[in-house]
């Protein structure tokens, strides 16, 4: 069998249509611009340019907004690997972490195709980085206080079902009584246990959310009042005033 050219190889990156898999496999999908729904379980769940998900097969989409560009990254599972593909926590992920900033960085090479092949170093490091993430998940798992590390593992996917709720439903007046019952759980505790594991408020990371949508489209020209109202802000002082809070907390 014919090795696949390492990313730092003459041809640094090769994409291609779905493929049939070589061995056991990741994929790494987020969008270069848009939005699509994939069909993720426990529920579908909704990607644009601020996540990515790591899932064991290239899951097919239900929806796609228009003039989206997917992106996804193959990746080779090591033999020795710590981890299986389905061990992965299934929860949207940051793209602003080393993960992310990888697949970009992919995504500005391939200038053409929805899938890039990494191999070599750079598959070394993403898979370094994807089990990092995944340990570091594993840690807000454990400041849950269980007896039973079943209860506390399923208490956390719970949460983290509500944060991928916010990430595709941010445009909607989102309450937390809303995301407590995605959760299966009383307000009051998903808004305690909520802010334990994420280290902020259901709250803080809606209007995060927002901020970042809303920032996104004011730079691609969107009229302030549209981009309030997809954002989710509603109003131009709201978008505004969130902005300016925003831009003076310190990073």
């Amino acid at each position: 069998m014919t090795p696949i050219p390492s990313l730092r190889a003459p041809a640094p990156w090769r994409t291609t249509e779905p493929r049939a898999a070589i061995g056991e496999r990741v994929v790494l999908r987020t969008v270069r611009r848009g939005a699509e729904t994939i069909a993720w379980p426990p529920r579908p769940a909704r990607i644009d340019v601020d996540v990515f998900a790591v899932t064991p097969s290239a899951v097919p989409a239900l929806a796609v907004e228009a003039n989206t560009e997917p992106f996804m990254v193959e990746l080779a599972v090591p033999a020795d690997a710590g981890f299986r593909p389905a061990e992965f926590t299934p929860t949207l992920r940051p793209i602003d972490g080393p993960v992310g900033r990888t697949i970009v960085a992919l995504a500005e090479r391939c200038e053409r195709g929805r899938r890039a092949i990494a191999t070599g170093d750079v598959a070394a490091a993403l898979w370094s980085g994807l089990v990092a993430e995944e340990r570091a998940l594993r840690a807000r798992a454990a400041r849950i206080a269980c007896a039973r590390p079943a209860t506390r593992d399923a208490l956390f996917r719970r949460l983290l079902l509500s944060a991928d709720y916010i990430q595709g439903h941010f445009a909607e007046p989102l309450k937390v009584e809303q995301l407590a019952s995605v959760s299966n759980l009383s307000p009051f505790h998903f808004a305690r246990l909520f802010a334990l594991v994420m280290d902020e408020t259901p709250h803080a990371f809606l209007v995060r959310k927002r901020v970042a949508v809303a920032r996104r489209l004011l730079a691609g020209g969107v009229g302030r009042g549209e981009a309030a109202e997809r954002s989710g802000f509603g109003s131009r002082s709201t978008l505004f005033r969130h902005l300016r809070q925003a831009a003076a907390a310190p990073r």
